[in-house]
């Protein structure tokens, strides 16, 4: 039988143990606690829309399409402990228990990515309208 804490308990990807419909942190591994901020005990003891900009309404929404396999991908905005808010890249996905369906959310920080591209959209723009008035 494999193991499947070790993969979760890795340093190098940000993972999170989500409940979709009470939206507790059930697990957070200790790379999640250098992104985030928070210890893991602190981190367990939050809402993922304590961190996530989202609703709860909203939220819960977009974890029922997760948990039903309908998408896996989003993008949010989280806020972390110092109050930064970052774009991040959620894949999620469904680990079934003998209760309960959870979501694994692996997550990506792309506020550098989203920077440069909306950069790179502006530098557009300019170059548009400096051939528009040429």
């Amino acid at each position: 039988m494999v193991d499947y804490t070790q993969l979760f308990n890795n340093d190098y990807a940000v993972m999170l143990l989500i409940d979709p419909e009470s939206l507790y942190i059930i697990n957070a591994n200790n790379a999640a606690s250098n992104y985030y901020g928070w210890s893991c005990e602190e981190l367990r003891q939050k809402k993922i829309s304590q961190i996530d900009i989202l609703s709860e309404i909203k939220m819960k929404a977009k974890l029922s399409e997760a948990k039903k396999g309908i998408k896996h991908h989003f993008t949010f905005k989280h806020q972390l402990r110092n109050h930064e808010i970052h774009d991040v890249e959620i894949c999620a996905i469904p680990i079934n228990t003998e209760e309960k369906t959870l979501l694994c959310f692996i997550v990506r920080d792309i506020t550098e990515t989203k920077k440069v591209e909306e950069e790179s959209l502006l530098i557009d723009e300019y170059a548009e309208k400096d051939l528009v008035c040429i």
